[in-house]
């Protein structure tokens, strides 16, 4: 089959879009910083004074990941395929665990703040940077992307038959051996 953009929707553009910022946001972009009352220490120490989501989240990193390949998976399956079998499946798959990973993201970016503790005793909560708040965006948008997909998906019109062959219905009569 020929890759076709005429089969994506609002939904699978969000669904992708997201899925590559949400990749983009958690390799490359800061998450968390430390506090600057500690910043000389942690210099001294050699220690860095940014993490990316990917050094920070635990087990959100990969969970976020795994959304973020999904998403373009379900994308790239969306444009190639003519039956919505995979493209379906894949959607289904994705979407809880996009609403999972959005709650995750809001609990870990507003309430319970990763922390970072010296020696001495010295420490306290890092500072949450732009990257957090643009990994929880686009984890949103994802969300939204696959409930807005799985509300339209279908076979194109342009992939569908032309014509069905049917058969048709007749009752057999009481002298016909069938």
């Amino acid at each position: 089959m020929r890759p076709r953009r005429s089969r994506l929707a609002i939904g699978d553009y969000l669904v992708g879009s997201g899925g590559l910022v949400l990749l983009v946001a958690l390799f490359a972009l800061p998450w968390y910083q430390v506090p600057s009352r500690i910043r000389g220490a942690l210099l001294l120490m050699g220690a860095g004074l940014t993490a990316t989501g990917w050094q920070e989240l635990i087990w959100i990193g990969p969970l976020t990941l795994v959304v973020g390949l999904l998403a373009l998976a379900a994308t790239y399956l969306q444009v190639s395929r003519g039956s919505p079998a995979l493209p379906v499946t894949t959607t289904i798959v994705l979407a809880p665990l996009s609403v999972l990973l959005s709650v995750a993201l809001v609990v870990r970016v507003f309430i319970s703040l990763p922390g970072v503790q010296l020696p001495g005793g010295e420490g306290g909560e890092l500072q949450v940077c732009s990257g957090a708040y643009v990994g929880l965006v686009a984890a949103l948008v994802v969300a939204a992307g696959t409930w807005l997909s799985l509300r339209r998906d279908g076979v194109d019109p342009s992939d569908a038959p032309e014509r069905i062959e049917t058969l048709p219905l007749t009752r057999p009569s009481l002298g016909d051996p069938a």
